[in-house]
């Protein structure tokens, strides 16, 4: 009996940490390419996409060879997180209010706090 007690609260305990919210679960299955130019530009060639993980990292990856792109003189640390009540998104240092999100061309429209300059999340397909 104690072992089902302790079996069902391990359960309860991994179903509740994972409440995740749908935007939060979309950055997740996803890879990003970060656009910092406030309209739609095609003659640009991004060289990295941004991997969103479940543990509130994130990574930068290479786009053509998946390899991890890492800055040697960063200091800070590769987190994220999200605010669903003030649809804020904060990468690192950078705060990013949510302005909408397109699910019809996989786009994520946002501007920056500090500087107010809208900016891009492109879903890499």
């Amino acid at each position: 009996m104690k072992l089902y007690i302790n079996l069902v609260f391990i359960i309860l305990t991994l179903f509740s940490c994972n409440n995740k919210t749908e935007f939060e679960k979309h950055l997740i299955n996803n890879k990003w390419v970060y656009n910092p130019y406030d309209k739609f530009q095609n003659n640009i060639e991004f060289n990295y996409y941004l991997k969103f993980y479940d543990n509130y990292s994130y990574k930068n990856y290479f786009i053509k060879s998946n390899v991890e792109f890492v800055m040697l003189e960063r200091t800070e640390e590769n987190l994220w997180k999200y605010n669903e009540k003030n649809k804020i998104l904060t990468i690192s240092n950078n705060e990013f209010r949510i302005l909408s999100i397109n699910k019809t061309n996989d786009t994520i429209s946002m501007k920056n706090i500090k500087t107010n300059k809208k900016s891009y999340l492109f879903k890499l397909r």
